[in-house]
């Protein structure tokens, strides 16, 4: 039967689907976001959405929970014929490395598509604390060993971007965790909890509203949004970087051609200049990308978390 096939095949008698997206799209394609509806991710997802033009309706449908791994088991589990995407952010490159008995793989279930952005983030600190700049919060720090109360959501980026400041920097925090970021924020603004590392998209107004004090960005550049704050690098932690994420994934064995289709559709769309400049107002940074960009990126994201988890003993049940 499989010689049958294969001289099918070679004969045109039946079309190859991986070679072929002949027909794609006939109806709507659903885009599965792992976070509720009004965060950075959603935003983003949506505005993009809005400008795929395949001539079929793009639904993007929440799925939460589980950090993400109730959303991404979905996808994986879905028919790979391009019409169900995932959103994948950081948790697809923290998760394999974080939980035992993971009903998927980050890379082999899944198909990457495009990266689509990047969201930097920063360190603040509340008014209270004594310290003006970062250089200050760390002698400070080390002068006060676990007296700093830093906030985070356990097994999240930014609870790994703070394992990270603490490796490099040679300090210890006592870390405080939460099941989300907006108690997290809360406290923060109350002044229970000393410090976060959060994306920049959450708390630009509080920000400038004198709420937090900026100390510094996790990225590999200044922020636009935030010009006066500097990066991590340039105050001596070389290699830091630190952030989340936004890429688009399909299950694992989508043709090929349907594969370039939407790549080129979300390559285009995250260009559009009334998406890039929107969500760059937000301090999130435009970063498209081909399927083999974000493959790549994938990759090094994985070993990077990897590293810091192992490290520090990280273990989420």
């Amino acid at each position: 039967m499989k010689t049958i096939l294969a001289l099918m095949l070679m004969f045109g008698v039946i079309a190859a689907p991986e070679t072929s997206a002949q027909g794609y799209p006939n109806k709507p394609i659903r885009i599965i976001v792992p976070v509720p509806p009004g965060g950075a991710t959603d935003a983003l997802t949506r505005r993009v959405a809005a400008k795929i033009s395949l001539g079929v309706p793009v639904v993007v449908e929440n799925r939460v929970g589980a950090g993400a791994r109730i959303a991404s088991q979905y996808v994986a589990q879905a028919e790979p014929d391009g019409y169900t995407l995932l959103i994948g952010g950081s948790p697809h490159s923290i998760n394999n490395s974080l939980f035992k008995n993971m009903p998927y793989d980050a890379v082999r279930d899944f198909t990457p598509i495009s990266l689509i952005g990047t969201f930097p983030m920063v360190l603040l600190v509340h008014p209270s604390v004594p310290v003006k700049n970062y250089k200050e919060f760390i002698d400070y720090a080390k002068a006060n060993p676990e007296k700093i109360k830093c906030g985070g959501v356990p097994g999240g980026a930014n609870h790994l971007a703070l394992e990270l400041l603490m490796s490099k920097a040679g300090v210890k925090f006592l870390q405080v965790p939460y099941k989300g970021d907006a108690p997290m924020l809360t406290d923060l603004m109350g002044g229970h909890i000393d410090c976060v590392v959060i994306i920049t998209t959450t708390v630009l107004s509080g920000i400038k509203e004198g709420k937090f004090r900026a100390l510094a960005v996790t990225g590999p550049k200044r922020l636009a949004v935030l010009p006066n704050t500097p990066t991590l690098q340039e105050l001596g932690l070389t290699g830091y970087q630190a952030g989340s994420w936004n890429g688009v994934f399909a299950p694992a064995g989508t043709p090929p051609a349907v594969v370039k289709a939407l790549a080129d559709q979300f390559i285009r769309a995250a260009n559009e200049p009334s998406v890039s400049e929107y969500l760059s107002s937000l301090g999130v940074e435009m970063v498209a990308s081909d399927p083999e960009g974000l493959r790549d990126f994938l990759a090094r994201e994985i070993a990077r978390w990897k590293a810091v988890i192992t490290s520090a003993k990280i273990v989420v049940e």
